[in-house]
């Protein structure tokens, strides 16, 4: 939880003690809304399990996305280029550039996202609630998947990175 709700006109400093934030799904925190930060940018910090693939190879049409490494490594395709991000590197995907991720190593890696504008962040919520809609824990209709990128300025390019790449 924050340490105090903030009104979208009231942006002003906010102070998170380590491990704060909003946790959206185990995993995934929201560290600060765009409402926080006069839709300037959304912050979120996300752990993800070792060897697990992420999304599908896409783009964003209205978000440049930042991601900080903090322990870890993941793989990340962004454009032609595919490199492996050790903890301490920077990864900018601008929006227009296609890009996905994965961790196919044995360890998590924990990832600090920056995202700009701010808005993005609402994406995972309803990403969240497409996943529990799906009885049993199994896989979501990859049409609903796209239809929520699309709401969101997504734009789907291909499959996700392969864990063996």
């Amino acid at each position: 939880m924050l340490t105090e709700e903030i009104a979208p006109t009231d942006v002003r400093e906010v102070v998170l003690p380590p491990g704060a934030g909003e946790m959206i799904s185990p995993g995934m925190i929201i560290k600060l809304r765009s409402e926080h930060t006069g839709d300037g940018f959304a912050m979120v910090e996300a752990t993800m399990p070792p060897r697990t693939q992420g999304p599908a190879f896409h783009m964003h049409t209205r978000e440049d996305e930042t991601f900080y490494i903090l322990e870890g490594a993941l793989r990340v395709r962004v454009g032609e280029q595919t490199l492996t991000a050790q903890a301490g590197s920077t990864v900018f995907m601008p929006r227009g550039v296609p890009h996905t991720f994965c961790n196919p190593f044995e360890e998590p890696v924990r990832v600090l996202g920056i995202i700009t504008p701010g808005g993005f962040e609402r994406f995972f919520e309803d990403q969240l609630e497409v996943l529990k809609s799906v009885p049993g824990g199994g896989r979501p209709d990859p049409a609903a998947f796209e239809a929520l990128g699309r709401k969101y300025g997504g734009v789907m390019m291909g499959p996700p990175m392969p864990l063996d790449e």
